[in-house]
């Protein structure tokens, strides 16, 4: 198969990348998860890895004129927060985040996490520790410009994480996370 077949000029396909990178976190969230993808293929990309570095690249040709419209309303914070286990070639998950104020998108995070996981509910926890960074920058900045934020909503969809980041305690079978457990416990 030829799509398989490592490319030859990566210098191009790097180049691509920061450029799909940089327009993913300044103004096109919508291509974030594909770029990041993509970007764990930078050290021996393919042909095909090319060829979905381009197609990206139609989809914002096609896409030009759309855009984010931010309207009025609440201005409570939501954050959603998942993580999909194991699932880069060395068994690492991937962190997704995404933190509205009312209907409105402030922040998206996609990336791959540092640390290989023992369970779903485990990698669950490090994408909850990075929402709650940037949930706290946000914060932060917000109470300066004047919309006080007490509380943030936080949507996660993993029940042994929730009773985790719960639990007053860790368990025998928790008690390996427990640091970044605690520092979660902090927050919520």
């Amino acid at each position: 198969d030829d799509d398989s077949e490592e490319l030859k000029n990566k210098n191009v396909f790097s180049k691509l990348m920061a450029k799909l990178l940089w327009l993913s976190t300044q103004s096109r969230p919508d291509i974030k998860i594909h770029t990041s993808l993509l970007c764990t293929k930078l050290e021996r990309p393919s042909e095909r890895d090319f060829k979905n570095a381009l197609k990206i690249l139609q989809y914002l040709h096609g896409t030009r004129n759309i855009g984010l419209m931010f309207s009025k309303g609440s201005a409570q914070l939501t954050a959603s927060i998942d993580s999909s286990f194991g699932m880069h070639r060395n068994s690492e998950s991937h962190s997704g985040v995404v933190i509205k104020m009312g209907n409105n998108l402030l922040s998206t995070i996609s990336k791959k996490q540092k640390l290989v996981s023992n369970s779903s509910a485990e990698s669950e926890l490090y994408a909850l520790d990075t929402g709650i960074n940037d949930i706290l920058f946000l914060r932060e900045i917000l109470n300066e410009l004047g919309f006080k934020q007490d509380t943030t909503i936080i949507e996660q969809d993993n029940i042994a994480t929730i009773k985790i980041a719960n639990t007053p305690a860790p368990t025998q079978r928790t008690k390996h996370i427990k640091r970044r457990n605690m520092r979660i416990k902090q927050h919520i």
